[in-house]
C-alpha cells in the first residue's frame, strides 16, 4: 500500500516539467558532466570542480544512467530522488516498527504496525518531503539514509537493554553483553552513505536522534533509581538559557558583515533560543546524575557509538584527501571554506523561528498530528517505552541542533521529517485505541486517513506530474532555450544580465555567459563573471550576444536593467519567442534581447 501511494506521489510524469529549482539544476549539469568525462570522483561544473556537496547522489544517477546505456540527465535526476523518498517511506514504517514495539507490553506490536504505518503515509503525501522527491534536491537522500542509520543503533540498544535486564536486574550486566553485530554494521554503512552525501550535516542527524534519544532515556526514564532535585533541573535550565543568550549576543556583535547579521537577528528568535538552551540544560542536568551518567555511558559504549560516527567522519575526510590531490590543495580549500560559511551559522535568532514554520507543515498530515501528540504526551503523560525517547529526540533535538548551527532553510530538516512522522504515528495509534462516536477514533480516524492519503497522493502526483508544466512551465527554461536554438542562435553566443541558473547550461549545452552582478560565488558558477568591459571586448571581436534580461528591477538596483544597458552605450534588440521564462517564483520574466555595440 505504501509503494502504490509512493508510485503515484513521486514517480508519475518525472520529466514533464524541466528543471526550475536552482538547486536541481546544478545536479542535473554536475552529473551530466560527470557521466560524459566519466569522472564519478567528484562533481564538476562547466568543467571546474563542484565540491558544495560528497557525491553519492551524482553516484546514484551516474549509475541509473549506466543501467539505461543513457547519458545523465533530466530522468535519471527526478528518478534518483522518487527513488529515496519511496526508500525513506519504506524505512520509516519498518524501523519504526521494530523501534515502537516493546514486547513486555501485550498491545505493542498492533501499536507499532499503526504508529508506523499511518506514520509513514503521513511522511509520504508531506508537503516538503513530496517536493524534496519531487525536484531533485539531494537532500531526499537523508530521510532514508539516517533512517536506516538510526534504525540500526536502536536495534543494538535493544540487544544491549534485553542483556541487561537478563543479567542484573538491578541495572546493570554482570557479564559480558552480545554484540549487535549486524544493525550497528548496517548503520555504520548508512552512516557512510548519508556522509557522502551531504557530509557533517547527516552525522548530526543521526546523532542527535539515535544517541540523543538513548540520553533523553538515560536524563528522563523512571526505570533509573535516580530522582533529580528540583533546585538542580532549576539550575541547568538558567545556566543553559544565559549560555546560549550570551553566545548569541557576543555572535552577532562579532559578525562580519552586521547588515547581514542584522536582516537575521529576529525579536522572536531569542526566546527560542533560550528555550531551547533552557532544555539542554535540563537534559545536562539530569543526565549527568551518576546512575543516570553510568547508564548512558554503558548504553552509548554498547552501540559503538564512535564507530558508527568515526567510519563515516573517515571515509569522508579520505574522500576529500584525495580529491584535494586531484584538484590542489589550494582549490579543495577553497570549497571547504565557501562550505563552511555558507552551511555553519551558529546562533541565528532568525533560524529556530524559520525552522518552526517549516515543521508547522512540512510533513503535512504529520506535522498537524505531531503537535497534536506533544499536547497529548504533556497531558496526559503516557508512560514511555524506549523506542518513543529516539522518536522525541529525533524531533526535539533535531529541531534544536540546526536551529543552533544553521540558518532555518527548511530542506535542511529533510532528515528529521521521518521523526516528525512517527510522532505524529504515535498519536495516530493512541486514538485508533479509542472507542467512541469522535471521528478522531477508532474505524472511523483509519478510513479518513486512508482517504487523505489517497487524495494528497493523487493531488500530488498530479501537480508535479502535469499540473506544474500546465499552469507553471514558464518558471523552466527549457522551452525558451530550445526555441532561440532551434531559430539558429548559437549556444556559446547566449548569456545573462544580473542573473546565473545552470539549468540555462544544461538546457544550451555549453555555459551560458553571466554578466554583472549575480549574487552568487564563482566557484558556484563553475567560471568567472564578466563585467559590462569584458562584454564590450567580446562584442568587438565576436559581434552581437543573445542576452537573456530581467523586465524588472533587481533589489540591488532600482533602475531596469535593459535601461541600465542602454544608458552604458549598448544596443538592445528585442526577440520575439512564443515561449516564456520567469524567475523568483514566476514573478520576474525574463526576455531575449540581440545586444551589440553601435556602429562608429
Amino acid at each position: 500500500m505504501l509503494s502504490a501511494l509512493c508510485f503515484i506521489t513521486f514517480f508519475v510524469g518525472l520529466t514533464t516539467h524541466g528543471l526550475t529549482n536552482w538547486q536541481e539544476a546544478q545536479r542535473a549539469l554536475a552529473a551530466r558532466e560527470m557521466s560524459l568525462s566519466g569522472n564519478w570522483l567528484y562533481p564538476t561544473i562547466n568543467g571546474q570542480p563542484y565540491l558544495a556537496k560528497p557525491p553519492f547522489f551524482y553516484w546514484v544517477q551516474l549509475t541509473l544512467a549506466k543501467v539505461r546505456g543513457e547519458i545523465a540527465g533530466e530522468w535519471e535526476l527526478r528518478a534518483a530522488a522518487a527513488i529515496a523518498a519511496w526508500i525513506g517511506v519504506l524505512a520509516t514504517y519498518l524501523v519504526g516498527r521494530k523501534l515502537l514495539t516493546e514486547r513486555s507490553r501485550a498491545d505493542s506490536e498492533s501499536f507499532a504496525r499503526d504508529a508506523a504505518f499511518f506514520g509513514a503515509g503521513m511522511l509520504a503525501t508531506g508537503v516538503l518531503y513530496a517536493r524534496s522527491g519531487r525536484i531533485g534536491e539531494l537532500d531526499i537522500w537523508l530521510a532514508p539514509l539516517v533512517t536506516v542509520a538510526i534504525g540500526g543503533v536502536a536495534a543494538a540498544w535493544r540487544t544491549h537493554r534485553a542483556a541487561t535486564l537478563a543479567t542484573a536486574p538491578c541495572g546493570f550486566p554482570c557479564g559480558p553483553e552480545p554484540t549487535a553485530v549486524a544493525p550497528l554494521l548496517i548503520a555504520t554503512l548508512a552512516a557512510t552513505a548519508a556522509a557522502l552525501t551531504k557530509g557533517p550535516p547527516a552525522l548530526l542527524a543521526i546523532f542527535v536522534a539515535a544517541y540523543g534519544g538513548i540520553a533523553l532515556w538515560a536524563a528522563c526514564s523512571p526505570d533509573i533509581p535516580a530522582s533529580v532535585p528540583p533546585r538542580r533541573i532549576a539550575l541547568g535550565g538558567l545556566l543553559g538559557a544565559l549560555v546560549i543568550l550570551a553566545l548569541t549576543w557576543v555572535l552577532l556583535g562579532s559578525a562580519k558583515d552586521p547588515v547581514v547579521a542584522a536582516q537575521l537577528n529576529h525579536p522572536v528568535g531569542w526566546p527560542l533560543l533560550a528555550g531551547i538552551g533552557a532544555a539542554l540544560g535540563i537534559l545536562g542536568a539530569r543526565v549527568t546524575l551518576r546512575p543516570r551518567a553510568l547508564a548512558l555511558w554503558r548504553a552509548l559504549t554498547r552501540t559503538h557509538f564512535l564507530i558508527v560516527l568515526g567510519v563515516p567522519v573517515v571515509a569522508l575526510l579520505a574522500w576529500g584527501r584525495i580529491v584535494g590531490s586531484r584538484i590542489g590543495p589550494a582549490a579543495a580549500a577553497a570549497w571547504a571554506n565557501k562550505e563552511t560559511e555558507d552551511n555553519l551559522n551558529i546562533l541565528v535568532p532568525e533560524s529556530p523561528l524559520k525552522n518552526l514554520e517549516a515543521m508547522s507543515y512540512g510533513v503535512g498530515l504529520g506535522s498537524l498530528a505531531a503537535m497534536l501528540a506533544l499536547v497529548w504526551i504533556i497531558r496526559r503523560k503516557p508512560r514511555f517505552d524506549p523506542g518513543w525517547y529516539i522518536v522525541v529526540a529525533w524531533l526535539g533535538l533535531g529541531f534544536a541542533a540546526f536551529s543552533i548551527l544553521g540558518k532555518g532553510i527548511a530542506r535542511y530538516l529533510t532528515p528529521l521529517w521521518p521523526g516528525v512522522a512517527l510522532l505524529g504515528g504515535l498519536w495516530v495509534a493512541y486514538r485508533l485505541g479509542l472507542h467512541g462516536r469522535s471521528w478522531l477514533v477508532g474505524r472511523r480516524l483509519r478510513v479518513a486517513l486512508g482517504l487523505a492519503f489517497a487524495l494528497l497522493g493523487l493531488a500530488q502526483g498530479w501537480w508535479y506530474g502535469f499540473g506544474r508544466e500546465q499552469f507553471s512551465g514558464g518558471r523552466s527554461p527549457r522551452a525558451l532555450v530550445r526555441e532561440l536554438l532551434d531559430s539558429g542562435i548559437q549556444p556559446d553566443r547566449l548569456s545573462t544580465y544580473q542573473y546565473y541558473n545552470s539549468a540555462l547550461d544544461y538546457y544550451a549545452g555549453t555555459r551560458v555567459q553571466p554578466i554583472g552582478v549575480t549574487g552568487l560565488r564563482e566557484l558556484t558558477q563553475g567560471g568567472k563573471t564578466w563585467d559590462l568591459s569584458d562584454l564590450r571586448a567580446d562584442l568587438r571581436l565576436n559581434g552581437p550576444r543573445v542576452m537573456l534580461v530581467r523586465t524588472l528591477p533587481t533589489r540591488r538596483n532600482s533602475g531596469l536593467p535593459i535601461d541600465q544597458l542602454q544608458a552604458d552605450g549598448f544596443l538592445l534588440e528585442p526577440i520575439a519567442t512564443s515561449a516564456r521564462f520567469t524567475i523568483e517564483n514566476g514573478r520576474v520574466p525574463m526576455v531575449p534581447v540581440r545586444i551589440s555595440l553601435p556602429d562608429r
